[in-house]
């Protein structure tokens, strides 16, 4: 069956996947482990792996054991981060088998997204029902006709005794929103042609229950892939992105102008972060869309450096873009969800929509955890010969009537008016700076405090991202933005 064709399976850029396909490092995933590291250190781990003695597998060996020994294999779970090409390889898989490059020996091919599933929950279908209603291609079959292959599937416990060759590809368990139960022992038989809802259909062709002749191919995130258990899975892949060479390539096919293709990879090479994170595909495919844009409008200043300022050019120009195909208003709208969705409850939307992350309390967030116990203070006179640790220690004791708690460093910044200079002030722990924070209030009250200010240290990052953000309001040509915390937009 003919489920797609090279001129049906785009990138965002509008370019085929055969002309910007780049190989992804695939390898055999071993054991399920959920890693609850930091982002950025599971993806610097994981490019590390991928020089080790791993051997690569083929995505088209994809049902080939790794040992190279035929052992029949009937499902197989790939894992990997997100962003990391997991769809990106399923697309590829059946591309070639569409054109006939590889795995001929497969008659039909299902491609199932569970984010297309989750709009089907509560239903019920016959089988053949919910693939013509997710899979628009199908439908030039009638459902007698899959019946009839289904019910041969289903009297077949081998694929390679089968008279069909039949491969079910269920992309995104992570983004699953059924409740798939593998603990029911049901011994009674299923029949394929009956009205089931969608959870027990899928948990039957996890299970073998359903079609068990049939193959069947189950992308999802590590932290997910614990759902189904380990009897019901013959093999385990992991998908680790790109290997350094493989970056390379990448940006060579997406670039053809030689020279320009080398700058950008030296850039990417000259910054660790961004180095880093390109290991994941949809990364390089943000860097590169960002990169293009300013190499196009003719920017000859240094090219963006830290993760920061590549997300907040690619959300300016995703948001150039939206104008032109939605218009002014209904941009407006969709930024809006965006800072609704970021914000979870606490905003003041104008500077925190965009905030980049918090402090962690063992400050290894990198610019962020070095300015996490720290707290500006305004307008506190400054005397002559005067010790600045001393006037913020008084300003504590008299002006909050704190007694038990100190600063432990504080520093004046140098005013270039006749304006007492800005102090920045460090607390020893989270809880004498929250204490402090909490009575900040009773400076209003006391007449030698009452144009005192304190406020929170901002990180250069956090200034950055909001002086960026205002330049987004102005590109969307509005000075402010309201969102409804808790409510509708």
């Amino acid at each position: 069956m003919w489920l797609g064709t090279k001129d049906t399976i785009f990138l965002g850029e509008k370019k085929l996947l055969n002309e910007i396909y780049t190989e992804i490092y695939l390898t055999d995933g071993g054991d399920i482990q959920i890693n609850m590291q930091h982002g950025l250190r599971q993806i610097e781990m994981a490019s590390r792996k991928l020089a080790e003695t791993d051997k690569s597998i083929k995505p088209s060996d994809i049902f080939k054991h790794p040992s190279g020994k035929y052992k029949p294999i009937r499902t197989v779970l790939t894992t990997g981060i997100a962003g990391i090409g997991k769809t990106f390889l399923v697309n590829k898989f059946i591309l070639d088998w569409t054109e006939g490059r590889t795995n001929q020996d497969i008659h039909l091919t299902f491609p199932f997204t569970f984010r297309q599933l989750n709009l089907m929950k509560g239903k019920t279908f016959r089988f053949a029902e919910l693939i013509h209603s997710c899979i628009k291609e199908t439908r030039d079959i009638n459902e007698e006709a899959l019946n009839e292959i289904f019910t041969t599937l289903q009297t077949s416990e081998h694929y390679d005794k089968c008279e069909f060759k039949v491969l079910f590809v269920l992309d995104g368990l992570d983004e699953s929103r059924f409740q798939l139960d593998f603990t029911a022992n049901e011994e009674c038989s299923v029949d394929v042609t009956e009205s089931a809802s969608v959870e027990v259909l899928l948990t039957n062709l996890i299970k073998g229950k359903l079609l068990p002749s049939a193959r069947l191919w189950v992308t999802t995130r590590p932290v997910t892939a614990n759902q189904i258990p380990g009897k019901f899975v013959d093999m385990v892949t992991e998908v680790r992105g790109f290997t350094d060479r493989q970056k390379e390539d990448y940006f060579r096919k997406r670039f053809r102008d030689e020279e320009q293709a080398s700058r950008i990879i030296s850039h990417i090479k000259s910054t660790r972060n961004l180095h880093i994170m390109c290991h994941i595909p949809v990364f390089c495919w943000i860097t590169a869309t960002v990169l293009e844009d300013l190499l196009e409008a003719g920017e000859r200043g240094d090219l963006p450096k830290s993760l920061t300022e590549i997300y907040i050019l690619f959300l300016v120009f995703q948001i150039d873009q939206m104008k032109k195909k939605y218009g002014r208003e209904k941009s407006i709208q969709y930024i809006q969800s965006l800072a609704l969705a970021v914000a979870h409850g606490e905003l003041d939307v104008r500077l925190k929509v965009l905030e980049y992350g918090r402090p962690s309390a063992a400050g290894e967030s990198g610019g962020v955890g070095d300015v996490a116990l720290n707290v500006v203070i305004r307008n506190l006179p400054h005397k002559e010969n005067e010790v600045t640790l001393h006037s913020v220690n008084c300003l504590i004791k008299d002006g909050l009537k704190i007694k038990d708690i100190e600063c432990v460093t504080a520093e004046r910044k140098q005013s270039q008016s006749d304006r007492p200079g800005v102090i920045i002030a460090k607390f020893s722990c989270q809880d004498h700076k929250k204490t402090v924070m909490n009575k900040k209030a009773m400076l209003q009250k006391n007449k030698m405090y009452k144009k005192v200010f304190i406020n929170h240290d901002i990180p250069k990052q956090q200034r950055t991202i909001e002086s960026s953000f205002f330049a987004i309001l102005k590109e969307m040509g509005t000075n402010k933005l309201v969102v409804q915390v808790g409510g509708g937009l």
